[in-house]
């Protein structure tokens, strides 16, 4: 799965991302320095591989960054069809 960042409004300084990653109890964080450190929009994207054996149901929180200070932060979550 692709996990793309934007914001609304804009996030003028942004210099990495925090990601937790959720599938039943299994819990993993990432820390995502960017490459183009500045601003979002726009778009930011990483990519998250989850094994089937692990659970298909993700939670993902991503909080963004500047220095030691957190600017957002945003939730979502992923269900295969036919899961409540």
């Amino acid at each position: 799965s692709s996990v793309t960042v934007t914001a609304s409004p804009a996030l003028p300084r942004v210099d990495r991302l925090k990601a937790t990653l959720t599938v039943g109890s299994a819990v993993r964080s990432l820390d995502l320095p960017l490459r183009a450190q500045g601003s979002i929009p726009p778009e930011r994207s990483f990519a998250v591989v989850v094994p089937p054996r692990v659970g298909t149901d993700l939670e993902v929180v991503v909080e963004a960054w500047s220095g030691a200070d957190r600017v957002a932060r945003g939730r979502r979550e992923r269900r295969p069809p036919g899961h409540q």
